[in-house]
């Protein structure tokens, strides 16, 4: 493929065989060594030279990597530190996911090569109208905070909390601006002074939610615009890759907040096999009713921050956890799109669930008339 091949795959993100091609994969797995040594010389020089215990040293960090032209990603095991040596069965497995995952790489580039031939690239000024399609301005609402119910409960992690929740976390996941993905995170996990800074940064956040206008590197994030088919005119689909730090931030903020908090019990969008138990409620009504499928364009695009902060309220959110989620939602920003002015992030953990209580008071009306059965932004009343 030729630099400007490279370059336009790297700006839009496609998806070829249900994997994100883009120009940290593009490099040979021997650099993924140099890239490993690299990225773990450059934290401990970096958390040497910044302060202790300034939350405001994590945007410093994630805006120093940002201006690193190429951190290469991490093959299946090198983000394996503490594997255990010699042939056990999660050694075969991983040897096996390694294979199958060179031979994807090769069909897929193989792919890429024939299909480029044919490929009709999106010019800028296409782009900039799927990003006004994709992203209208906000629709004015009446709508105004509740306040008949406030919640001062101080949110605060731990270091094992935050270590856990990076180890639970699947190195895969395309990384941030930085390029510090989850594999680099478990790199460093056991380095104290890299844990001390993000439980720093996360409890200073929770605590002081202003904070988020003063560390704006954390909330920059590359918006992937993939086509839905290979039709010009199907449109895109929008996916944010926000920072990996951010994502295990608000991992960790979803399964606070998400206690006691109950939604309708059949929008199975925060379920076990969610998919599967809405296909099967769905078929098993079609049975003996006529079915209504109702997809909401847009949802996540076009929700207004008054809604999202009323229904906050209303489901006694915190009063801080709140203002640093709207905070959050009003800082991020993306070179292709700018300052959001409303919506939710797709590839966010607590985009799901703030869908789920946006729509909330909305499935249990039609459940006064209607059977529904809810999967995130999909609908099947009957």
């Amino acid at each position: 493929m030729t630099k400007e091949q490279i370059e336009y795959l790297t700006l839009h993100q496609f998806l070829i065989e249900g994997k994100r091609i883009d120009k940290l994969q593009l490099f040979p797995h021997s650099q993924g060594e140099k890239g490993k040594g690299f990225f773990q010389r450059r934290i401990t020089k970096i958390l040497n030279e910044l302060p202790l215990f300034d939350p405001k040293n994590l945007s410093i960090l994630l805006g120093l990597f940002r201006r690193i032209d190429s951190l290469p990603s991490l093959t299946v095991q090198e983000d394996k530190q503490s594997e255990p040596k010699g042939i056990t069965a999660r050694t075969i497995a991983q040897a096996k996911e390694l294979v199958e995952s060179v031979q994807g790489y090769r069909k897929a580039f193989d792919k890429l090569d024939n299909a480029d031939k044919t490929r009709r690239h999106h010019t800028k000024e296409e782009i900039a109208q799927a990003i006004i399609q994709l992203f209208p301005p906000p629709e004015p609402t009446e709508l105004q905070p509740t306040l008949s119910h406030f919640s001062f409960e101080r949110i605060q992690f731990d270091e094992k909390q935050i270590k856990n929740m990076i180890y639970a976390s699947k190195s895969s996941t395309y990384p941030g601006e930085s390029g510090i993905g989850n594999a680099y995170l478990k790199l460093v996990v056991n380095n104290p002074k890299f844990i001390q800074m993000l439980k720093c940064s996360f409890n200073a956040l929770m605590e002081k939610p202003e904070l988020v206008k003063e560390m704006p590197n954390l909330f920059h994030y590359r918006l992937s615009l993939i086509p839905k088919s290979s039709d010009p005119n199907s449109g895109f689909r929008p996916i944010s890759n926000q920072e990996s730090i951010l994502t295990i931030l608000n991992s960790l903020l979803l399964k606070k907040i998400i206690v006691g908090k109950p939604i309708h019990q059949h929008q199975y969008a925060l379920q076990p096999q969610a998919y599967v138990k809405t296909i099967i409620r769905a078929r098993n009504l079609h049975k003996n009713h006529h079915l209504l499928s109702i997809d909401i364009k847009g949802a996540f695009n076009r929700l207004p921050f008054e809604v999202i902060q009323r229904n906050l309220q209303r489901v006694k959110v915190p009063v801080n956890t709140i203002a640093y989620i709207m905070n959050m939602l009003e800082m991020r920003y993306s070179t292709l799109k700018g300052q959001n002015s409303c919506s939710i992030a797709q590839g966010c953990p607590l985009s799901s669930w703030t869908w789920c209580i946006c729509i909330d008071e909305i499935l249990h009306e039609l459940s006064q008339v209607f059977d529904v059965t809810a999967y995130i932004d999909g609908l099947w009343p009957v």
